[in-house]
């Protein structure tokens, strides 16, 4: 437990430190409002992009760079992120994480397809097991129980609907046939 303890404080340390370094050197290229502290490795754009020029795709370096800043602030607002939940086993935290890899990766891969793969390795690494069970959808889980009710109430109406015309064709057919004896 010491060791995990000390392990988890180097990281942490080790990514203050170059968030730091990272802030200051590019703190007036960006126009975002919110930068997330660094709650992993790669959580901030690379400053070259050797691979874009390969993509075909005309996009200049810093408006990727805008973009990723973009998804990661917009990922802020959408879980409601708070200082309070960094390195948490939450379901806003481990959301976040998950849609802001989601939308980063395509990003980071146009501009450095290696670390776009360090990147998610990293990201797997640090929140993969701790994260899974928690669904991220833009639906909730009491939402997916109650559309799996929902399902369940129409097969039942739907089965119990065959039931009734069934019913009524064969008594309305067993009087017919009375009738006409």
């Amino acid at each position: 437990m010491i060791g995990q303890i000390h392990y988890y404080s180097i990281i942490v340390i080790e990514l203050f430190v170059s968030y730091s370094v990272v802030v200051v050197e590019s703190m007036d290229k960006l126009s975002t409002n919110q930068l997330p502290p660094p709650y992993k490795s790669y959580c901030r754009f690379p400053n070259h992009c050797p691979d874009l020029k390969y993509t075909g795709i005309r996009i200049s370096q810093e408006e990727l760079r805008q973009q990723f800043y973009k998804c990661q602030s917009d990922n802020i607002e959408r879980w409601q992120i708070t200082v309070d939940h960094y390195f948490t086993e939450s379901r806003e935290f481990c959301c976040f994480v998950r849609t802001v890899l989601s939308c980063e990766q395509p990003l980071l891969a146009l501009c450095n397809n290696t670390y776009s793969e360090l990147n998610n390795e990293d990201t797997e690494r640090l929140f993969g097991k701790s994260c899974n069970e928690f669904l991220c959808g833009d639906q909730s889980e009491t939402d997916s129980n109650s559309e799996m009710i929902e399902t369940g109430l129409k097969i039942c109406a739907g089965i119990i609907l065959v039931v009734v015309i069934g019913g009524a064709l064969y008594f309305g057919y067993k009087k017919v046939n009375e009738w006409y004896k």
